[in-house]
């Protein structure tokens, strides 16, 4: 859609909840939060506790993924290289469910939280392993 938004999704079939099939999509949206390791919350690591919100907020899947290179507004860039033996590399956090239901998560989260960038983009999943709420 021209503004961004998600796609809405489409009715119930009558295929099974678990699996959904490469030739029929399901809308959604994906949400990707950039934060920098070894950020914390509350003497946690921020990344575990925006997953134990996502999974508490019901949400239907998240992955937390460790850059090897990377650099944010105003910082040097950061590398795994063994002459660089940074602690302050990226971490992305996926999440995946329905357009309110990401936009209701963000809300949740604290401006406190020192996340540098959180993304939505709406996704076409071919195959995704969900929660029987989620409707074709």
């Amino acid at each position: 859609m021209a503004n961004g938004s998600c796609h809405p999704p489409r009715p119930p079939s009558s295929e099974s909840a678990d699996i959904g099939t490469l030739g029929d999509p399901l809308f959604l949206c994906r949400l990707t939060i950039t934060l920098l390791n070894g950020t914390l919350w509350h003497r946690r690591p921020l990344y575990s506790e925006i997953v134990r919100r996502a999974h508490a907020y019901g949400l239907a899947g998240a992955g937390v993924f460790f850059g090897i290179e990377g650099f944010v507004a105003e910082g040097a860039v950061h590398t795994t290289r063994i002459l660089s033996l940074s602690d302050r590399l990226p971490i992305m956090i996926v999440i995946l469910d329905e357009k309110p239901r990401i936009h209701g998560f963000v809300q949740e989260l604290e401006p406190e939280m020192e996340i540098e960038s959180a993304v939505v983009e709406h996704v076409r999943a071919l195959r995704l392993r969900r929660p029987s709420r989620l409707t074709r």
